[in-house]
């Protein structure tokens, strides 16, 4: 799953943006993508291969977390 949603941050030309996990799972954006509506439990652990393949960083902003992804 996690490089399913790397596959579509390159598609959209967001490599180099960081993207919360509400915006990945809940967001317009994502409307219709495969990942849209995964938990974040399930989220977390998808974002965990893609950022242990250097693809990715998490990154935690107070109440948000989010990841970049490079």
């Amino acid at each position: 799953m996690g490089k399913l949603i790397y596959q579509w941050v390159s598609k959209i030309g967001m490599v180099n943006s960081v993207f919360t996990l509400y915006e990945l799972t809940n967001g317009d954006d994502t409307e219709g993508e495969e990942f849209h509506g995964l938990e974040e439990w399930m989220l977390l652990r998808s974002l965990a291969g893609a950022t242990g393949g250097g693809q990715g960083g998490d990154h935690d902003h107070g109440r948000q977390q989010g990841v970049k992804f490079f």
